[in-house]
């Protein structure tokens, strides 16, 4: 799902010739260079997600069944040692991630923050109800300046507003 959204976004392997597709190259649709952005963070958070799985597992088999059991010690040590890491870098990835949907897909991140006007000190809403005829997002909790610091690293950033994209 990664590369086929990373190809909607910016597709490459083929060419158009006369209106007809041509030269058709698969290995370059697949490994296009749009493609590490998400398939990276996503990578880093299924490792995360399989250390919580791990030690989640192997903590309730050691808290209700047998304490003492070496196999399920070891087990969560290691599901520890390899979700801890990944915990980090899935912060690090997914705010990398964030920064550059926010640097070249400016509508994209309006879009999923339910961002309508272009403002500095964009505020990063939790939660609410998006109204689009009414153009705002109710019931939020918002922090201010939130979701510039979160885009650009700087909480003074102008955040681009849906109001000043095409709808088309």
């Amino acid at each position: 799902m990664v590369t086929a959204n990373a190809w909607m976004n910016t597709p490459t392997g083929f060419r158009l010739i006369d209106g007809r597709i041509s030269e058709v190259d698969p290995f370059a649709a697949m490994f296009q260079p749009r493609r590490g952005r998400p398939g990276g963070a996503h990578a880093v958070g299924g490792i995360c997600g399989g250390g919580r799985c791990g030690r989640g597992d192997s903590m309730l088999r050691l808290l209700l069944r047998d304490p003492v059991n070496a196999f399920h010690r070891r087990a969560f040590v290691i599901a520890l040692a390899v979700g801890l890491p990944a915990a980090l870098l899935s912060t690090l990835s997914g705010d990398w991630a964030g920064r550059v949907v926010a640097r070249t897909q400016p509508a994209k991140l309006a879009a999923l923050e339910a961002q309508f006007e272009t403002t500095a000190y964009a505020p990063l809403r939790i939660g609410g109800i998006p109204n689009v005829e009414a153009r705002e997002t109710r019931y939020a909790l918002e922090i201010p300046g939130g979701l510039s610091f979160l885009a650009h690293g700087d909480p003074a950033a102008p955040v681009t507003g849906l109001n000043d994209i095409p709808r088309e």
